[in-house]
C-alpha cells in the first residue's frame, strides 16, 4: 500500500511537470514530449527526427526541441545525450498509449528500431550499452514476439555479467553493468510484466547493489525462470558476505585460548537521585530587543512610511475600486556596498490559518488541509533580491558554489534578480550572513504565506481579486487552452512578458513587503510535499531525507495567471534549475549583528 501511495505521488508530481512544461510554451508541445518519452536516451538528432516524422502537420517550430532538452524534463546524461525523468517518461508514455492507440506506438517503435541501426553507424557519443538499450526500448512496445526477445536479451545480459570475475567479487565495472540492467529493466517494466519472475530478479538485484542487508535469504536462494529453458539466479559473487569468525591468537607460554560466552551488565540511571535536582548557577548576557517606545531613536531601525491597496466591489455591473491607506512598520537598512543596500521589514509573531479553504475558485488540491501555524517575529525582505544586491554579494567570498554576477533574461539593476536556482540562493544567502554576521536564509513556506497574507484571509492581500494595475502577472486570457487572464469577478489586463522593477507598483501589504503577488516565483527553505497532511505547525521548514527533493516556490511571476499568484498557491521544482520568472527573498531571525 506504501508503494502504491508512493507511485501515486511520483505520478502526481510527473503530472504537474508536464504540465507546468506545456504551460509555459504551447499546447503542441505536449505532442512533441509524447515522442520524446519513448527512446530511452534522446540527442537533439533523434528529437529532430521525431519532430519530422511525426509532428510535421502541427508546424512545431524547431526551437522547440531545445525548450524541451532543456527544461526540467530531460537531463543530461552525456554529450548531447538526455534522458526523461523515469516518473515523467512512465506519465507521457501512458498518456500516449491512451491518445494515440497501440498500433501507433508500434509504429513509432518499429520505426526507433530502424533508427537505431542509423544511430550505430552515425553517432560515435552513443556507447554499445546505450544503442542496446534504445533498441530493447523499441522492441517492448513492437508486438508479443519482440517482447519475449527483449527479456530473452536482458536475462543473457544477466548471464553474462554475472560469470565475469574470479568468482569471489564483481569487479566495479560489473557491479555498474548489473546495475544498469537493473535499471533498464524495471525502466521497461510495463512492458514485461508477462515476465515476473525478470522483474523481481531485477528488483533483487538493485537493492543488492544498495541495501544488501534489506534482501530476503529466500531471494538470494531462489531461481528466477524468465522463459522456457532460461533461467538465472543471484550469483555468489554478489552476495553478501558472511562475516568470518577471527582466528584466536596464539600466545608462547598460554595454553591454547578458546572463546567462552557471557552476558555483559550496564547499570544506567533512570531516576532522579533527588528531587528536585539541587539549583546551579550559570553567569549568561541577556540582550533585549525592544522596538516600541524608542525604536525610531535607534541608530539601526527606522519607521518608515508605505500606501495599503485593498480591492472594494462597487455596483452593477461589476467595477473594482482601489481603496488607499497609508501604514507606517519598522525596517533596518543593511549596507552591502557604498550605493547599494537592502531593506529588512520587522514581522510581529502569530498564528495564521494556513492553506486555501475549500470554496476558493480555482484552489488546488495540495492547498489542503488548512491548519494554524504560529510563526515567531522575524524580519524579511522589503522585496525580491534586485540584480544590483546580487552583483554585490556574488562578489563576495565563495562557500561552494560560483554565482554567475548577471544571470537575468531581463536586466536592470532594481529589477528582481532571475534565472537563479534554489542553490545559487542559498549560497547568496551564505556569502550575505558571512559578510553582515546576521543569520540570513529563505522563507520556510509557511513564513512566505504568513508574510503575503498579512493578517488577511482572501486570495489575495489586496481583497478578493487582483488587477494588474497593481501587480505583474499575466491578466490576458488564453482561450485555446482555457486560462483566464481575470481571477473571480475581476477585470482582465496586461501581459507585459517581462519582469518590472520591485519598486515599479505603489503600494505594499500590511506588513510593508511589496511584489508579494507576481513578477518572479520565490524560492522557499522546504521540501515539496504533496499536501499539508504531517505539516509543521511552528513555522519550521519542512524537509525530508531526499537530498534532490524538490523545493517550494512560491508567488507566481510575470509569466503566470492570477489563479498561480494566490496566497495559499504552491509550486515546485527542481533545486537546481533556473528560469527567467525564478527569483527570491531573505529573511532574517536576528536584528542586531550576531556577535
Amino acid at each position: 500500500m506504501q508503494q502504491d501511495d508512493s507511485n501515486s505521488q511520483e505520478q502526481q508530481q510527473a503530472q504537474r511537470q508536464v504540465e507546468r512544461f506545456v504551460s509555459r510554451f504551447d499546447v503542441d508541445y505536449r505532442w512533441l514530449a509524447y515522442y520524446a518519452a519513448l527512446p530511452l536516451v534522446l540527442t537533439p538528432e533523434l528529437l529532430h527526427y521525431l519532430r519530422n516524422q511525426f509532428l510535421r502537420h502541427r508546424q512545431l517550430p524547431w526551437i522547440a526541441e531545445a525548450d524541451l532538452l532543456l527544461s526540467d524534463l530531460c537531463s543530461p546524461v552525456g554529450y548531447e545525450q538526455y534522458a526523461m525523468d523515469t516518473a515523467v517518461r512512465a506519465f507521457l508514455i501512458k498518456e500516449m498509449e491512451a491518445v494515440l492507440g497501440p498500433e501507433h506506438m508500434r509504429a513509432v517503435a518499429k520505426l526507433l528500431l530502424r533508427y537505431v541501426e542509423h544511430l550505430e553507424l552515425m553517432n560515435p557519443y552513443l556507447s554499445r550499452q546505450d544503442l542496446h538499450a534504445q533498441q530493447l526500448a523499441a522492441m517492448v512496445y513492437v508486438d508479443e514476439e519482440q517482447q519475449q526477445a527483449a527479456a530473452r536479451q536482458l536475462a543473457q545480459a544477466y548471464q553474462a555479467v554475472s560469470q565475469t570475475g574470479d568468482g569471489q567479487r564483481l569487479s566495479t565495472s560489473a557491479q555498474a553493468e548489473m546495475a544498469r540492467l537493473s535499471r533498464l529493466t524495471q525502466e521497461l517494466a510495463p512492458k514485461l510484466k508477462a515476465y515476473p519472475q525478470l522483474l523481481d530478479y531485477a528488483r533483487v538485484v538493485g537493492r543488492l547493489l544498495t541495501s544488501p542487508k534489506s534482501v530476503p535469504q529466500a531471494a538470494l536462494h531462489s531461481v528466477y525462470e524468465v522463459a522456457e529453458g532460461l533461467t538465472l539466479a543471484v550469483p555468489d559473487a554478489l552476495k553478501p558476505l558472511e562475516p568470518q569468525p577471527q582466528p584466536l591468537p596464539v600466545i608462547s607460554g598460554f595454553p591454547q585460548l578458546e572463546p567462552f560466552d557471557f552476558e555483559h551488565v550496564q547499570l544506567v540511571e533512570t531516576d532522579i537521585a533527588e528531587f528536585p535536582p539541587p539549583l546551579q548557577t550559570a553567569l549568561c548576557t541577556v540582550i533585549t530587543f525592544d522596538v516600541s517606545s524608542d525604536a525610531e531613536d535607534s541608530s539601526d531601525l527606522e519607521l518608515f512610511e508605505f500606501a495599503v491597496a485593498t480591492l472594494v466591489r462597487q455596483g452593477s455591473p461589476i467595477e473594482w475600486e482601489i481603496q488607499r491607506q497609508q501604514q507606517n512598520a519598522y525596517r533596518w537598512v543593511e549596507p552591502l556596498s557604498e550605493d547599494i543596500s537592502l531593506e529588512m521589514v520587522s514581522l510581529p509573531g502569530d498564528t495564521f490559518m494556513m492553506g486555501s479553504p475549500d470554496d476558493e475558485i480555482d484552489r488546488y488540491g495540495d492547498e489542503s488541509p488548512q491548519h494554524e501555524v504560529t510563526v515567531e517575529p522575524f524580519w524579511m525582505g522589503r522585496y525580491p533580491i534586485t540584480q544590483a544586491q546580487w552583483r554585490v554579494v556574488a562578489a563576495m567570498p565563495q562557500f561552494e558554489r560560483e554565482l554567475d554576477a548577471d544571470p537575468s533574461h531581463f536586466k536592470g539593476d532594481n529589477r528582481p534578480v532571475e534565472s537563479v536556482s534554489w542553490h545559487d540562493a542559498v549560497e547568496f544567502c551564505r556569502r550575505l550572513s558571512a559578510h553582515t554576521h546576521r543569520d540570513f536564509g529563505l522563507p520556510t513556506e509557511s513564513e512566505w504565506e504568513y508574510a503575503c497574507r498579512a493578517g488577511t484571509t482572501t486570495p489575495f492581500h489586496f481583497g478578493e481579486t487582483i488587477m494588474t494595475s497593481l501587480a505583474n502577472y499575466r491578466g490576458t486570457d488564453d482561450e485555446e487552452n482555457e486560462r483566464s487572464g481575470s481571477y473571480g469577478d475581476g477585470p482582465k489586463g496586461e501581459f507585459r512578458e517581462e519582469t518590472t522593477d520591485v519598486d515599479h507598483f505603489e503600494y505594499a501589504n500590511v506588513f510593508g513587503l511589496s511584489d508579494m503577488h507576481g513578477n518572479v516565483y520565490e524560492w522557499c527553505q522546504d521540501h515539496w510535499h504533496d499536501n499539508y497532511d504531517g505539516a509543521p505547525t511552528d513555522g519550521k521548514a519542512w524537509e525530508s531525507d531526499k537530498k534532490d527533493a524538490y523545493r517550494v516556490m512560491r508567488g507566481g511571476s510575470w509569466f503566470n495567471y492570477p489563479r498561480h499568484c494566490r496566497s495559499a498557491y504552491r509550486d515546485n521544482v527542481t533545486p537546481d534549475y533556473r528560469l527567467d520568472n525564478f527569483g527570491f527573498r531573505v529573511v532574517c531571525s536576528a536584528p542586531r549583528a550576531l556577535q
